[in-house]
């Protein structure tokens, strides 16, 4: 009882230090180390006591109770809180392969040691003090071990490396092979340094229980020895956060997703569909008095008004929106027609001086499944006046042209204390949707695994409708304020400009609660336009416009913060600008383990020779505002 008291206030003086503190309030691992350190304080104080050391040496079975009791309180601390995961692309790094081995010979001995007390305790059979004492004595020769990962974490293991820190080393490694992460670079060198702590935490607690048993059965004094080890321990976490805030400064918190080997639609990518396409209409039909006197390029921004003698005209799905940016080729051509209720008008056009629209699909004409047909300009010799047809791109709205966004919030489960902890699109009835994944948030940061799921989208039918005018979607890292997580996200109309917000709720990390978040929850996003008299947001140029399922890989972000991209038609030689660009990614952008998120936003990932994928990507909370060495003494 005693104990439980000295800890409350214990943490209530944290807080109340964390007010004039720099770190707001300890990461879990940081809080871990001063509970562990107060709780040995508290065991000394029980060996001073000749009441408990005579209980002790008397080898009772309540004498025993007493002393596991006393001992396993020490590792409470660490047992409230689960041993980060790192990822495994550190195997490359010999130095922390090292640090990998000395961590197995202090887990394996750490649970020797909680083993031998349990059995005690299962069998109800006190060991005895020669027992007692051989495992102390194990436990102070291995006590090293703890000082040579120390030095690892700080200094190189040889002269062959250099001299850095296990951080830097990893902040190199995790740069150089960014694909198929599952945490940001900031996250894997936060979860790096937890591990260790609680590495070193465990080795602290053994060696402290070992003086302890010393002590009580009069082996020498070991009460300033133990001191000292604390003394030790808080000076290199003092260093040991310096090395990882240090490597921090050039961390990224961003997590995205590199594209798969395989490309595969509705399943790593959805598109839009038939937003502006490749389309053939001869000029007689795009004026009201059927003339002929103009050329193609007269035609920028027309629509259908009449199919003439029923030509081709009368063979093809007419354009029933606007016809835009027409040009001529050639006057004779095959055209390779798609087949009804298919997202492609054609699959190529052949023209009769071997002009080839659609190169790709062209390649593959023996299997082309499609309707050809001849397609022939023509004079009118009274006027006289040459009637074209025109290769011009079709916007136009329909039940074969997916061109929706949702602007309808995602937003978690405030009021149940849900934050979001990842991102996906997906397309629902033909619209697109940000999706959240949502869990519930537990104290220093932590969620409850057993709670994440896929919040089904808001489907109210409050969409942005794409078109010629309005095919733009802003790229942002958007970032909440310090102390708020990321709660919910949604589209807005900025202008002509398809825009994303995201939605910050005020956290109290320590107790894992949202602070009144119906009322203190806002929305932040970069409502920059490209019209702006001063830093106007950027256009992104594609690279390419060729379709991405029919290039090589791989793509990677090409764009910046503050940017914009529009929707376009495809490659008109090798795709016949049949297909919209560029693709949407639908990969689920989310940290494992399970994290609380700090912002996210959307980019463009693109090659020379693919248009590439518009994506979410997400941002872990800044764990580094948690970190710190200080210690309550």
């Amino acid at each position: 009882m005693g104990t439980t008291r000295a800890l409350l206030v214990l943490l209530f003086v944290t807080a109340l230090r964390a007010e004039r503190s720099p770190v707001q309030e300890p990461s879990p691992v940081d809080v871990a180390r001063m509970k562990t350190v107060f709780l040995a304080q508290h065991l000394w104080r029980n060996v001073s006591n000749p009441h408990f050391t005579t209980l002790v040496r008397q080898e009772s079975l309540e004498a025993t109770t007493q002393l596991i009791s006393a001992l396993e309180s020490l590792s409470n601390a660490i047992a409230e809180i689960e041993t980060p995961v790192v990822e495994d692309k550190l195997q490359l790094i010999y130095r922390w392969e090292r640090i990998q081995a000395h961590t197995y010979g202090i887990n394996s001995l750490y649970e020797t040691f909680m083993s031998f007390m349990k059995k005690q305790q299962d069998t109800q059979q006190p060991a005895s003090r020669r027992a007692w004492l051989d495992i102390a004595e194990t436990i102070l020769q291995d006590t090293p071990t703890s000082d040579n990962i120390h030095r690892l974490m700080l200094a190189a293991a040889d002269k062959k490396e250099k001299n850095s820190t296990i951080f830097e080393l990893a902040l190199t490694e995790h740069l150089n092979n960014v694909c198929d992460n599952k945490q940001s670079t900031q996250l894997l060198l936060y979860n790096m340094y937890a591990n260790m702590q609680i590495t070193q935490l465990k080795s602290y607690i053994m060696a402290q229980c070992a003086c302890t048993l010393m002590q009580i059965y009069e082996k020498g004094d070991h009460e300033e020895k133990a001191r000292q080890m604390t003394d030790s321990l808080l000076q290199r976490s003092k260093e040991q956060v310096r090395a990882v805030l240090n490597a921090m400064k050039n961390a990224s918190r961003a997590m995205w997703r590199c594209d798969q080997r395989k490309y595969e639609e509705h399943v790593t990518y959805e598109q839009l569909t038939r937003l502006l396409q490749g389309y053939i209409e001869n000029e007689v039909d795009m004026n009201p008095t059927n003339t002929c006197r103009g050329s193609c390029k007269n035609y920028e921004f027309t629509e259908n008004y009449s199919c003439f003698k029923d030509k081709f005209c009368s063979q093809q799905p007419k354009c029933e929106g606007r016809i835009i940016d027409c040009q001529f080729i050639e006057s004779d051509m095959t055209v390779c027609q798609s087949n009804p209720g298919e997202m492609r008008r054609y699959e190529y056009v052949e023209y009769k001086k071997n002009a080839i629209l659609g190169t790709d699909k062209y390649a593959q004409k023996s299997e082309a499944n499609c309707t050809r047909v001849t397609v022939n300009s023509w004079w009118r010799f009274f006027l006289p006046a040459h009637c074209s047809y025109c290769f011009c791109v079709c916007d136009e709205p329909g039940p074969l042209s997916d061109r929706f966004f949702s602007l309808s919030p995602e937003m978690a489960d405030v009021t149940n204390n849900k934050i979001v902890t990842g991102l996906r699109f997906v397309k629902v009835n033909r619209v697109m949707y940000l999706q959240i994944q949502e869990a519930s948030l537990l104290p220093h940061g932590g969620v409850n695994s057993s709670t994440i799921r896929w919040k089904p989208v808001n489907s109210t039918h409050m969409d942005f409708k794409m078109s010629w005018e309005q095919r733009s979607i802003d790229l942002d890292n958007l970032e909440a304020p310090e102390g708020h997580v990321l709660t919910g996200v949604r589209f807005q109309e900025v202008g002509t400009h398809l825009n994303m917000e995201i939605m910050v709720s005020p956290i109290i990390y320590h107790k894992g609660v949202l602070k009144r978040p119906t009322e203190l929850s806002y929305w932040i996003g970069n409502s920059n336009t490209d019209s702006a008299l001063e830093s106007p947001r950027s256009e992104l140029q594609l690279s390419s416009s060729n379709v991405p399922q029919n290039t090589n890989g791989p793509c990677k972000p090409d764009s910046e913060h503050d940017s914009f991209v529009k929707f376009t038609h495809s490659d008109i030689v090798t795709d016949a600008a049949q297909t919209t660009i560029p693709f949407i990614d639908i990969q689920p952008v989310t940290f494992s383990p399970p994290t609380m998120l700090g912002g996210a936003g959307l980019y463009h990932k693109g090659s020379d020779e693919s248009a590439g994928f518009v994506a979410v990507k997400v941002f872990n909370y800044d764990i580094s505002k948690h970190l710190t060495a200080d210690e309550l003494r």
